[in-house]
């Protein structure tokens, strides 16, 4: 918003079957207005161009709390479920 920077989306790939969607974020102002929604278009748009007849390629992620409707939205799923087990992390930090 001019010079103003209201949202970034990032992801992490290893080219070939993983990919990770790092951030989607918006800042809580802009939120509800269709940007991080077009983002994640625009990430989806990418990733599905990287695909090559025969492959296929998985994409993680880990949604906010509250926030996994969203990304419902784009076809993930909860986890967990009847094939995959808890998305799980760990935050490590230099004392």
């Amino acid at each position: 918003d001019g010079d103003t920077a209201i949202g970034m989306a990032r992801i992490v790939s290893d080219g070939g079957y993983v990919v990770f969607i790092a951030d989607v974020l918006v800042l809580p102002e802009y939120q509800r207005k269709g940007i991080g929604r077009t983002m994640m278009k625009k990430i989806m748009e990418y990733v599905y161009s990287m695909l090559r007849d025969g492959y296929c390629i998985q994409v993680d992620l880990l949604a906010a709390k509250g926030k996994e409707g969203f990304y419902e939205d784009f076809g993930f799923i909860k986890r967990p479920d009847e094939n995959y087990g808890c998305g799980m992390t760990q935050r490590i930090k230099k004392q």
